[in-house]
């Protein structure tokens, strides 16, 4: 597995909250925080974000993509994928090519298709957190992912819409 800093997601029960839910939150927070500051880290190895490289990936998977397509492939909205995209192209990455009668319409191209990508993860590994999780058994697996859905669904209602 990638080498995240360990202690940045070692638990201490002497900083960590009493209080249940907020303990599970800290416990998150670290989580988060230390897949972030490695994803940081590789970028400035590579050169490119993880959102990046993953947008490379899929053009490189599937030449001609559009925008949009590449906004739902990615989880992202399609503004955020188009101001992603202008370093790309900038850089020599992405040849973006107008197509159709709409001009606003793009389909995205790799300049150099046959040119190797960086990879994410050093030694050809995955992402940490995902690489994490599936060493867990799978009844546990099924366990958190119901569980943080109902979170996920908490979090909804008290978030105001917009």
């Amino acid at each position: 597995m990638p080498a995240l800093d360990p202690d940045a997601i070692r638990f201490s029960s002497s900083t960590a909250p009493e209080d249940p839910a907020e303990r599970l939150a800290w416990r998150l927070q670290l989580l988060l925080n230390a897949t972030r500051r490695h994803a940081r880290r590789r970028e400035r190895e590579t050169g490119l974000g993880l959102p990046q490289l993953r947008a490379l990936q899929c053009v490189q998977a599937r030449p001609g993509l559009g925008v949009n397509e590449l906004a739902r492939e990615l989880g992202l909205h399609q503004s955020t994928v188009s101001n992603m995209l202008r370093p790309l192209t900038m850089q020599g990455w992405l040849e973006v090519r107008r197509t159709g009668s709409d001009r606003r319409t793009v389909a995205l191209y790799l300049c150099e298709p046959d040119k190797p990508l960086p990879a994410p993860w050093p030694q050809g590994g995955s992402e940490p957190l995902p690489e994490a999780l599936a060493s867990l058994d799978e009844a546990l697996l099924r366990r958190l992912d119901a569980d943080l859905a109902r979170v996920q669904a908490a979090l909804l209602e008290l978030l105001p819409e917009g």
